[in-house]
């Protein structure tokens, strides 16, 4: 009796498994439908964002003497911006960057900073050699990016006064080379003063009528 209710209980559970099984091959479970526009978001993991590679942009400046140039620009934190300007030995540059947002470097043409001219503001000098050199700005560290208004004017030299010539004239063969010495004077000096006396004083007894004629002959006669 025993075995024969367990083999009942057996081709029983055979027969609800063939009847689910028939069933759900009758019905089959409808599949899942996807959801458009989703995409997985990745979990961060922690790591820093690489930095942008730095990047250098160069432009050069035609900047004549007396002239002057203003240029406006922008630049981000990774930027390099190099202006090139043609140097002379003695010519006077003057630069400068408008705002706190930007740092100038003024370097000569083997790339040596020039005195003073470090991440400044405003640099004025004289070129010591002739060549390129390169007016370099970058922005403040720390800034994302940074706007700026670049002024440029150059002077020449003063010109050195050149020394006129002056030449003698040729002498006048005409002119007469004698020079007067002692012994062209007069021999009698003070004769000679005592005749221009007599005769100044004659003149003004002429004039004041307080003689007459024959003291002038006499006078004049004594005196030839």
């Amino acid at each position: 009796v025993g075995s024969l209710g367990i083999l009942l209980a057996v081709i029983a559970g055979w027969s609800s498994w063939k009847i689910f099984s028939g069933v759900a091959e009758l019905f089959p479970a409808p599949a899942p439908t996807p959801v458009a526009g989703v995409v997985p978001t990745p979990t961060p993991d922690g790591s820093p964002t690489p930095a942008a590679a730095p990047q250098t942009y160069r432009q050069r400046i035609n900047l004549s003497p007396g002239g002057d140039v203003s240029l406006d620009g922008e630049l981000k934190s990774n930027e390099t911006y190099d202006y090139l300007v043609q140097g002379q030995v003695d010519y006077e540059l003057s630069v400068s960057v408008a705002g706190e947002q930007t740092l100038l470097t003024v370097l000569d043409p083997q790339g040596i900073v020039l005195d003073g001219g470090n991440r400044i503001s405003s640099w004025n000098g004289t070129f010591l050699k002739d060549g390129t050199h390169i007016l370099r700005l970058q922005p403040v560290r720390g800034l994302e990016s940074a706007t700026y208004t670049l002024r440029l004017g150059l002077q020449a030299p003063a010109p050195t006064p050149t020394p006129t010539a002056t030449s003698n004239p040729d002498p006048d063969p005409n002119a007469s080379t004698h020079t007067a010495s002692s012994t062209d004077s007069d021999p009698h000096p003070n004769l000679q003063s005592r005749r221009s006396i007599d005769r100044s004083h004659l003149t003004q007894l002429c004039r004041s009528g307080r003689h007459d004629r024959a003291t002038t002959n006499t006078a004049l006669s004594g005196h030839g």
